[in-house]
């Protein structure tokens, strides 16, 4: 904005009038809203404000309701996710060669091993276990014992039952 100034000789005061501006002005032009955040809430978009009055607020109150609860919502889905989780973890079939971090980390979702009345389905989590083992290459079932039974004494060559049972 062009403006004059005006210097009194005897006090130095300056005094400002605004000159006709040269060209019009015009008001900005709102911007769109940046992807990120409009990704911010993408359940409940922003809606703006609504006019003064009863109604504006009930609707701003019921917005600030309805992200509260989807927040505890949102809180309590992770809470089960993770009781779910330490449920299959301390009941892993005998036989798996690995903990349960083998299921969540194939894309073993934990609520697929649950019943409908909520309880871990043995069953369910048994084929599961199973499925990731071969898909890895992993044995399933109890590890064998190389060995065993054979008949054959690698030791030294000491005494025997044999000798133990010769009479002397």
């Amino acid at each position: 904005m062009n403006t004059k100034t005006n210097i009194n000789a005897n006090t130095e005061t300056a005094s400002t009038t605004p000159e006709a501006p040269e060209t019009p002005v015009t008001p900005p032009v709102p911007t769109p809203q940046a992807p990120a955040e409009a990704a911010e809430h993408p359940e409940a978009p922003e809606a703006p404000e609504a006019p003064e009055g009863k109604a504006g607020r009930d609707a701003a109150k019921y917005r600030r309701q309805l992200r509260d609860t989807e927040a505890e919502r949102d809180q309590l889905s992770a809470s089960v996710e993770t009781l779910r989780k330490q449920i299959v973890a301390g009941n892993m079939p005998h036989g798996s060669s690995a903990g349960a971090e083998l299921l969540w980390t194939s894309g073993c979702n934990p609520a697929d091993l649950f019943d409908e009345a909520g309880a871990l389905d043995p069953d369910k989590l048994t084929t599961a276990v199973q499925d990731v083992h071969k898909r890895v290459g992993l044995h399933f079932g109890p590890s064998p014992v190389h060995a065993s039974g054979t008949g054959h004494y690698t030791g030294t060559d000491g005494p025997t039952w044999s000798d133990a049972l010769k009479r002397k």
